[in-house]
């Protein structure tokens, strides 16, 4: 077993032990496979978490870079202890502040964006994302199929939230999706141009 290796199992442990969300392990052959094809990238992560994503991405997707957000400090700690861990430090920079407020005002543009953020703010996001994006750019948005909730007006608000996602990209002619089943779904949208 690797370096790694040994990192993912840890961060999987911890985050089971102390019930931090991390991306859903059916979700994470998808993800690794689409960063995969944009190797030489530039990767912006919103939700950061404790780093498991972030490093996946790094991981599979060589020469790339990956600017991650999470507002968040206590978790944005420990992924900054796992991107060390990790070897990655000189791929990442990492930003403890608001992915809202980071969309509006970025002059930077994109190859791929993962959002694992929280879902009642995807549509927003969506629409402040789609002007960071260079051409034929890739998106993923992360539990838009999760269906455990512990609140049931909660509850139908994120659900109707996500469908006002799809509902955006389906009137954006600049954009195409597909919604992949694994894991908690996730929506991967393909800029057209």
């Amino acid at each position: 077993m690797t370096n790694l290796e040994k990192l993912y199992k840890q961060i999987e442990e911890k985050a089971e032990k102390d019930n931090v969300p991390i991306l859903h392990k059916d979700s994470r052959q998808i993800l690794i496979s689409l960063v995969a094809l944009v190797a030489n990238a530039k990767i912006l992560e919103i939700g950061t978490g404790i780093g498991y994503s972030g490093l996946l991405m790094l991981d599979n997707a060589p020469n790339s870079t990956l600017i991650t957000i999470d507002k968040r400090k206590d978790r944005f700690l420990q992924a900054a202890q796992n991107f060390k861990k990790s070897g990655f430090m000189d791929r990442v920079k990492m930003l403890n502040t608001d992915a809202s407020d980071f969309l509006k005002s970025c002059n930077q543009k994109f190859d791929f964006i993962f959002f694992d953020a929280a879902m009642y703010k995807y549509p927003d996001m969506f629409l402040e994302a789609k002007k960071v994006l260079n051409k034929n750019a890739v998106m993923v948005f992360d539990n838009v199929l999760k269906l455990e909730r512990t609140n049931k007006t909660n509850e139908a608000k994120i659900l109707q939230k996500v469908d006002n996602l799809i509902a955006l990209i389906n009137s954006d002619k600049n954009f195409t999706h597909t919604i992949c089943n694994q894991g908690e779904g996730l929506c991967v949208v393909k800029s057209l141009s």
